[in-house]
């Protein structure tokens, strides 16, 4: 009897058919169902068409990803107040959990409490909680936290908004630098050639640029616009329309 072996199919082949099946879940997404079956229906041949998959050459050495972060007030007010309350919550969690253990009302290592202990943290931190502790509930570090952030949330309504507001602008402005730097540094490898970012844009599938770059989610547009040395067009209060129209003028500028 002879045995016949599966041929194996050529990576380049593979990595195309990725390639193609991308851009047929990127139209799926960006319409319903009924849509997308009338499209298919009559303009399939635009998949069959496609060109190509590219791979741009990569540095051997990979740079993370910049990331364009924004503050608010209240998360600046926020993560101070849980920097300056969790110690001594959580040095009364552990020492609570610990009697617990030692006295057998808590058989096991689990890293809870009792809500009478619950309360008496609360109690001794000046927390006011709105919400009820049932009795019948132990409770771990982390219901610590969400009755903490809640008291922040309380306190905020009553803080100097102007005064967080400010540090947090302050900031702001100091993360957009950095990001700013970071596509500037050679050493990064973020930038983009003008032939490489008409291929990634092409990747996305065989319609318009225009449609292709909708595709695109706002973190995506941020860092090509950084790719292609237009770092300079973004801030935090960026809008996608913006940013997209930058990359279609940029696109349209390469051809």
């Amino acid at each position: 009897m002879t045995s016949t072996k599966e041929k194996t199919i050529p990576a380049r082949i593979i990595t195309d058919r990725k390639h193609i099946l991308k851009a047929v879940l990127n139209d799926m997404d960006s319409m319903s169902p009924e849509e997308f079956i009338e499209m298919f229906k009559v303009t399939r041949e635009k998949y069959e068409n496609m060109p190509m998959s590219h791979k741009s050459k990569k540095s051997k050495k990979s740079s993370k990803k910049p990331k364009l972060s924004t503050k608010t007030g209240w998360n600046i007010y926020s993560q101070h107040y849980l920097a300056e309350m969790q110690p001594e919550a959580f040095t009364l969690f552990e020492k609570f959990d610990k009697e617990e253990q030692e006295s057998g009302k808590d058989k096991e290592d689990n890293n809870t409490i009792t809500s009478k202990n619950l309360k008496k943290i609360i109690k001794k931190l000046k927390i006011e909680v709105t919400k009820e502790i049932s009795s019948d509930e132990l409770y771990k570090k982390f219901h610590l936290s969400q009755i903490l952030r809640t008291e922040a949330g309380r306190l905020w309504k009553d803080e100097d908004k102007e005064e967080w507001n400010n540090k947090a602008e302050e900031i702001n402005s100091q993360n957009l630098e950095n990001w700013r730097n970071a596509y500037a540094d050679e050493k990064n490898n973020f930038l983009l050639s003008a032939e490489d970012f008409v291929l990634k844009v092409k990747e996305y599938g065989p319609d318009s640029p225009e449609t292709n770059i909708k595709k695109f989610k706002k973190p995506e547009l941020i860092h090509l616009l950084g790719c292609i040395g237009r770092a300079s067009e973004v801030t935090q209060c960026s809008k996608i329309g913006d940013l997209r129209s930058s990359l279609v003028a940029y696109y349209k500028d390469c051809n």
